[in-house]
């Protein structure tokens, strides 16, 4: 039910036509969607007794860091998993170095959580800065990543992944 909600949701609603399996949804999705969805819904099993706007704001990370990634040739995957689990340590209430020891996450993935250092790791503080308004902090990571001025669509990337979540949690 879960996957057909998310197949249904507003963002893949222009990609993809009536589905009547779920071979077909599988199919129509593709590998890196189905990863997205399994990691969605093991996320919502996580922050079960966390505040919805707690899983909301994670779901809105973990998109807009990979449409941002998809405008500055970042690897997508990558930014949409590092974003989704940036909030992992508020999730579990525990400290990002413990979860992740318990993880078995590629190294530079795992240091991006941890220092946030490095293209990824500017991206993800651009994220976070954007999505809590701190504009001057979110112009000095957009320099760092090199982001062109003429990106003017940062407002609809983040309203997609608005969409995305609110779509996600329904």
């Amino acid at each position: 039910m879960k996957l057909l909600k998310y197949i249904n949701s507003a963002f893949f609603n222009e990609r993809i036509s009536k589905i009547e399996s779920i071979k077909e949804a599988i199919i129509a999705l593709g590998q890196d969607e189905i990863r997205h969805f399994i990691s969605l819904v093991i996320m919502t099993d996580v922050g079960v007794n966390k505040p919805r706007e707690l899983i909301v704001s994670t779901f809105v990370r973990a998109k807009f860091a990979e449409l941002l990634a998809r405008e500055i040739s970042l690897n997508p995957s990558k930014l949409f998993l590092i974003g989704l689990l940036s909030n992992l340590d508020a999730l579990l209430d525990q400290e990002m170095e413990e979860i992740l020891k318990n993880l078995p996450l590629a190294e530079d993935i795992a240091n991006t959580l941890i220092t946030e250092k490095g293209d990824s790791g500017n991206c993800l503080k651009f994220v976070k800065a954007y999505e809590r308004g701190r504009w001057k902090d979110a112009d000095i990571y957009q320099q760092k990543l090199k982001l062109d001025k003429k990106i003017h669509n940062l407002a609809l990337l983040y309203i997609k992944s608005c969409e995305f979540a609110s779509n996600i949690i329904q």
